[in-house]
């Protein structure tokens, strides 16, 4: 059973579907936004979707203002 995160407006489904290009994350991070806005226009490519639902984490986190921890993680993610 497929799930729409309680949308069932079908104009928005098709146009999360469009901008996931088959990603699931992407298409659950832009049906939460949509859902929870109540808005299409809340939705408008993936580079926006992902600043507006990471930016908060983002700008809090020490990471990327320190140069060591950043090239750390890094590594640690290149490598797994």
């Amino acid at each position: 059973m497929e799930s729409t995160l309680g949308i069932k407006n079908q104009d928005y489904l098709e146009h999360i579907v469009k901008i996931a290009e088959g990603n699931a994350r992407l298409a659950i991070l832009s049906g939460k936004i949509a859902y929870g806005t109540n808005r299409l226009d809340s939705i408008h490519d993936a580079s926006e979707l992902y600043a507006d639902y990471y930016g908060t984490y983002l700008q809090d986190n020490h990471l990327l203002t320190e140069n060591k921890l950043l090239i750390s993680a890094t590594i640690v993610a290149f490598l797994e």
